[in-house]
Order: C-alpha cells, then sequence, then structure tokens
C-alpha cells in the first residue's frame, strides 16, 4: 500500500502534464488548421512553460516552428528547425517507433512552408528536404499521426511531396502532392491544404504553370468558405505573386 500511494504521488505530475498535452495538442492544431493567428501567437509562449514528455519533445518543437512560421516570423521557425535536425542528424538519428513518422512530416510542414522556403538556404532547404522524403518514403507507414494523443495529419505522400518543394523538386513534390490530394479527399481541411502545396508545385513547372494557378484559385475560394483565414492568405498573396 505505501509503494502503491508512493507511485501514485509521483505520477500525479506526470498525468496532469499529459492531460495538458493532449489539450494544447488539439487546440494548436485546430487553430492552426483554421488559421487563427492570435490564438496561436498566445499558444507559442504556452509551449514553452510546458511540460512535454521527452517521447515528444522534438514534435513539438517542430510545432512551435509552424506556430512562427504561420505567423511570419520564418527566423524564429528556422531556428526551432535547425535545432530539431542538429540533434538528430538531419532527422536520420530519429528513434524507430511510433512517433518517427510524426517528426518527419511535421519537419516537413516547417520546411515546406511558404514563409520558410523563401528565407532558408537554398542548399540547406535542398539538404534537409531530400533527407526527409528519403526518410518518409522509407518508411512503411502511409498515414500519418503526430504526437500524443493522435493528431490527423493524413497521406504521407503530402509529406513527401512537401520535402520535395523545399528540395527544388517540383516535379517529384507535384507527383506525390497529386496522390496526397486524392488520399486525403474523405477529410475537407486537410484536402484543402493539399491542393495548396501541389498548386505551389505546378506554378513552378512552366509546362504546369498556367493549371497551378487555376487550382489555387480554386484553393483561396475552398479556404475562404472553410474559414481558414490564414491559408486564404497566403492562396491570395501566391496568386498576387506567384513564385
Amino acid at each position: 500500500s505505501d509503494y502503491t500511494a508512493q507511485a501514485a504521488m509521483q505520477s500525479a505530475d506526470w498525468g496532469d502534464s499529459m492531460a495538458n498535452e493532449a489539450l494544447t495538442a488539439q487546440v494548436g492544431w485546430l487553430l492552426y488548421e483554421k488559421g487563427e493567428l492570435e490564438g496561436l501567437a498566445g499558444l507559442v509562449t504556452g509551449l514553452q512553460r510546458q511540460a512535454v514528455s521527452g517521447l515528444n519533445e522534438e514534435v513539438w518543437t517542430l510545432g512551435a516552428a509552424l506556430i512562427h512560421a504561420e505567423n511570419g516570423d520564418a527566423e524564429s521557425a528556422i531556428d526551432l528547425l535547425r535545432d530539431v535536425c542538429k540533434a538528430t542528424g538531419d532527422l536520420t538519428g530519429l528513434l524507430h517507433g511510433p512517433t518517427r513518422i510524426g517528426i518527419l512530416a511535421t519537419a516537413a510542414v516547417v520546411l515546406g512552408h511558404p514563409v520558410v522556403c523563401e528565407a532558408i538556404p537554398a542548399n540547406q532547404a535542398r539538404r534537409i528536404g531530400t533527407s526527409s522524403a528519403d526518410l518518409l518514403a522509407e518508411h512503411r507507414d502511409t498515414f500519418v499521426i503526430a504526437g500524443w494523443p493522435a493528431v490527423l495529419l493524413g497521406s504521407k505522400h503530402r509529406y513527401i511531396g512537401l520535402a520535395g518543394l523545399a528540395a527544388g523538386q517540383p516535379e517529384m513534390a507535384a507527383d506525390h502532392l497529386a496522390q496526397a490530394a486524392g488520399e486525403d479527399g474523405d477529410f475537407k481541411v486537410l484536402h484543402t491544404r493539399t491542393r495548396f502545396d501541389l498548386a505551389r508545385a505546378l506554378i513552378q513547372l512552366p509546362d504546369r504553370y498556367a493549371e497551378g494557378l487555376a487550382e489555387m484559385n480554386r484553393v483561396h475560394q475552398k479556404a475562404e468558405e472553410l474559414q481558414m483565414k490564414s491559408l486564404a492568405k497566403q492562396a491570395a498573396a501566391i496568386q498576387e505573386h506567384p513564385r
């Protein structure tokens, strides 16, 4: 009885921490999906105080990087991405287990974010993007979840495509993103985000430039319909200044 009571006391803080992780992860991802930037800005300060389990440390760091990217702070996003890459040998040293694919996918989201793509040195983006794409392609899972509890990220082909975009391989990226768009069709938000990335890849291909612009216009309309404010803003900006 004494040992059980002692164990219960010692695990109380851990239980509270895991509950906070669960809540923060779900709230954060919903805010990201809907583009609620004010909520995300408040959340990122809380991440620094969050007691995160070692199992989720990399994905939470990358989650914070994504929040910075959504708020237009490319420097902070890139710094956090570099921290994770430095600690894991450009992600090759990640432990094999249930969290691996989620970390790889979240890294690809950060690396392939429009704000990060514009700011990160091309040679670094190419190195990390190539590594991420290869590691994702090798992974047995085809559907991605991240963190604990699971945050749904969808088809891994989207994340291979994002890594390819960052690595300067738009044709490869377009192939994977088109496949992901088909596989994520049942999830409206994921599907819209995947089509946004597909349009970005198509715009970089001279023979599919017009197709990419038309797709970006459709994404813009769908994002506004779904009240995905940040994505709608990003789509409008790319239509105005295609890149």
